[in-house]
């Protein structure tokens, strides 16, 4: 989470959600600061620690009619990387789930943009020159994770290496 002050404002961002101890605290800091939007939400690479809470904060989200500025993500929609993931079947379906309710918030207004974190926008600006910078991934490490999806056969590996596609923000 990354909050800050602009012109008098308080706002908020988030760079991955997990829930914990079944409550999601991101949630939580949202009602209980009384914001009214989320600027951008960051999930930096598909491992269920970094989005487990990202599922109830989007469909909070949705429900309350509350607005996001920008969903990044690290890697396109490629169906060979999703069924690579090393998941669960929740986790499979949560994941999915995830894009499902960031294509109903853009449809409904909800939601300004959406996009590789690297390819839409290279700075967030938080305030006064002050800038959340993407970093990573880029597409030569993009096409790095690309190399360990398949086999020498063309066959979908169990495991490939997803932390080359994470985001890196500074």
């Amino acid at each position: 989470m990354v909050e800050w002050t602009e012109c008098g404002e308080q706002k908020i961002g988030v760079i991955d959600c997990n829930k914990s101890s079944g409550t999601n605290p991101i949630i939580d800091r949202i009602s209980d600061v009384g914001y009214d939007r989320l600027e951008f939400v960051v999930m930096s690479h598909p491992h269920h620690d970094h989005f487990s809470g990202l599922l109830p904060l989007l469909k909070y989200c949705l429900s309350e009619k509350f607005p996001v500025g920008f969903f990044a993500y690290t890697t396109r929609e490629i169906s060979a990387f999703w069924n690579s993931l090393v998941l669960s079947n929740n986790e499979q379906d949560d994941l999915a789930d995830i894009f499902r309710i960031i294509r109903k918030m853009e449809d409904s207004g909800l939601l300004e943009a959406r996009g590789i974190g690297t390819d839409q926008m290279r700075a967030l600006e938080l305030k006064d020159g002050i800038k959340l910078q993407f970093l990573a991934p880029s597409e030569k490490e993009r096409d790095a994770f690309a190399s360990t999806l398949y086999d020498e056969n063309g066959r979908v590996k169990d495991k490939p290496e997803a932390n080359l596609v994470c985001s890196v923000l500074m």
